[in-house]
Formats: structure tokens, sequence, C-alpha cells
């Protein structure tokens, strides 16, 4: 990097130029994606910022010469080199986000240098990496002002000058791994608040075969093959027992198998449905009752579509999700969690515990607030480390 003079660190006097650096974008189902876009509408509609999202394509592993194993995600085959996508995504409608797209490949030192590259041609201020880039990460510190901006790990391997991270998740043993790897400037804050929409239709209960009496437990997970496990698979068989009216949808992974954790006949009058991965996730909420989450690290963005959509969330206080919902809601076991599932199928309770989560959202889940604090702390950095 030396060598091609690389480590030459920025002269910032305004943090102007941003660029997001993602791992991966797909669509807007996807809460990575949404993620970066959201925090590029914010930072252009809101702090005049020309932003630059860079799709490092960086979960691409090739197989090529039989060294390491192959590892398949999914890719965004329309993006390639330089396009300007029309994003509408909650308050921002047609706004368009510049987006660069690298060639799907390894990570690679050339790579490193091709995004490095790129970052120079953009007279980049500084950099918000988006989930993990550890080698473009540990190649930029240093010479731009940078967060670590994420839903996902709270303590990253590559260093930034600064860490927006889930605060609640942030216990003893993240702090001594912090220590460890001497990152030390943590914004311990809610997870970054980026729901997918709210729905003004509900989806039909009767195209899934289901009466307008019928009380929906909703479970989301693009993951539902790990997340699904034998303890939350009885929960769901009592609260079907516990009413006549009662159902569980499973929306999110197309291969999930319900034959091999309920029964046929459970199967058969609809008890259980899996309606696979939805384009819709905030129609589905807003036809539902409630959200019920697995034991799991995510679920935070679900829950965050589930709760603007009118749906309880019922979870133990494990993972992301509590940030989400109020700390008196956050279960410690399993018995309290059924409990409270049972209590929902009250009307008026019901109704109560809506008003709840919605109040606590918006009171505590400000997504313009919370990237008003990224770009305040990244000018912050370029004034004490880069000025």
């Amino acid at each position: 990097l030396g060598l091609y003079n690389y480590k030459n660190k920025k002269n910032v006097k305004k943090v102007k130029n941003i660029a997001i650096l993602s791992p991966q974008v797909l669509g807007m189902r996807h809460s990575p994606t949404r993620e970066s876009f959201n925090i590029a509408c914010h930072l252009e509609a809101y702090h005049n910022c020309n932003v630059t999202i860079i799709n490092s394509n960086g979960f691409n592993y090739h197989n090529t010469l039989g060294l390491i194993n192959s590892i398949g995600f999914n890719v965004n085959e329309n993006l390639k080199g330089t396009s300007n996508l029309n994003i509408n995504y909650m308050q921002f409608k047609d706004k368009k986000i510049k987006i660069i797209s690298i060639e799907k490949q390894m990570m690679s030192s050339r790579k490193v240098l091709d995004i490095l590259d790129i970052l120079k041609s953009l007279d980049t201020d500084a950099v918000i990496s988006h989930g993990e880039n550890l080698l473009v990460q540990e190649a930029i510190f240093g010479i731009y002002p940078s967060i670590f901006a994420t839903t996902g790990g709270v303590v990253p391997f590559a260093h930034c000058d600064s860490y927006f991270v889930p605060g609640s998740l942030f216990d003893d043993n993240h702090k001594e791994l912090a220590s460890k790897y001497e990152h030390n400037d943590f914004m311990l804050e809610n997870m970054l608040v980026t729901p997918e929409g709210k729905a003004d239709i509900p989806a039909s209960k009767e195209k899934l075969g289901l009466d307008n009496n019928s009380f929906i437990y909703l479970v989301v997970s693009t993951r539902m093959d790990r997340e699904v496990n034998a303890e939350f698979v009885d929960i769901c068989n009592y609260l079907i027992k516990s009413n006549k009216n009662a159902h569980i949808i499973f929306s999110g992974t197309d291969s999930f198998s319900l034959s091999s954790h309920f029964d046929a006949e459970l199967i058969d009058r609809k008890k259980v449905i899996n309606i696979g991965f939805q384009d819709d996730l905030a129609s589905v909420c807003l036809m539902a009752d409630v959200y019920l989450n697995p034991k799991r690290i995510g679920g935070g963005t679900s829950s965050q579509t589930a709760i603007i959509n009118g749906l309880p969330v019922v979870t133990l206080n494990y993972g992301h999700i509590s940030n989400i919902v109020p700390e008196e809601r956050r279960f410690s076991n399993w018995e309290e969690y059924m409990h409270y599932a049972i209590e929902l199928q009250n009307d008026n309770f019901l109704q109560s515990e809506t008003n709840l989560f919605s109040t606590h959202f918006h009171a505590n889940m400000n997504s313009q607030l919370q990237i008003e604090k990224i770009y305040n702390k990244l000018c912050d950095i370029a004034i004490r480390k880069y000025s």
C-alpha cells in the first residue's frame, strides 16, 4: 500500500463525499441492502452529502484452484459498474443513489487496490463500512475517517475510527475482545432502524385457505432450518392447542419443511403454513396478529416491520431483537414467553400491547437521529484526526 502511495492520510476539511462500503447489495427485502440505502438517503437528504455505495460483492468465493471451499451467495446480476438507482423507501420517494459494483470475485490484493482507486477517484472524505469488508476496512484505516455501522457483529476484527453497534449486546466479553483488538470508540446505540415499510392493505387470509376469525402468529426468518428448534416447535404446538382459531405462519424460507417438525394433521388443517419468501412482508404483517421470534441472534429488522404494521413481538431477551422491544417484554425463559403469547389472544390486551410496542418504537427507534449521530461522529473524527 505504501509502494502505491495509498497510505497518505486524507486532509479532510469538511465531510462532504461519503462512501458506504457494502459487502453485498441485493434487493430491498435484503436487510443489509436496505440499511446501506437508508444511510445513503438520510445523508443526502438531511446532511447535504454526496454518497456512493460501493458494492464490493465480497460474499463471493470461487473454487477454481481447489484450494478453498466454494461458498454460494446470491448476486444482483443487474448491478454492474456504475449505476444510479431510484430508491423508494419509507419517506424517500424516487431518490437517486449512486452505486459502484465490483465484479464478483474473491477478495484479493488487486480487488482491495481497485476499491482504494475508486475511493480516491471519488475524492472521498469519509467511509462507512457497512458489514464486514475486513481487508478493505484495514486498508483505509488511518487514511479516511471511518465508522463501522451494522446490525450484525458487535466487535469487528478490522479497525475503524469508531463503531456503531447494538448497545444491549455489548457485554463484558465484547469489551475484552474490543480491548484486545485496540478498538476504543464505540457508539452503543439501538440497532440500525430499517423496517421494510408500512402496508396499506393486508395480505389475503382467504388465499391461504383461512377464514377471517383466524388468529395468526407470524414467524419470519430466511434461515428457518437453523433457527426453528425443538423448544420453539413445542411452543408452536402448545399455542395451536390453546385456541381453535390459532394458526402459525412461517415466512421467509421456501425450503423450510413443515413435515420435519409438525404432525401431518396440523399441516392438512392449515394450522401451520409455510408461505416462503415474500416480496411484501409488510402486508403479511398487517394480516397477522402477533410476531413470534425463535431464540436467535437475528430478527431485529423483521420485527421492526412487524411493529409498525401493528404487531406486538414475543421474544426471549436474546439477540438483536432485544434492542427493539420494551425492556419489560424481553422474557428470560420459555414459560414467560408462552404465557404472554397466549395472553395476547385476548382482544383488549392485544390492542393495549400493540399500542405499547408502537409507542416504544416511535420514541426510541429514530432512524434519522441515528444517522445524524453517525454523521456528526464522522465530522468529529475528521476534525480530531484528519484536519
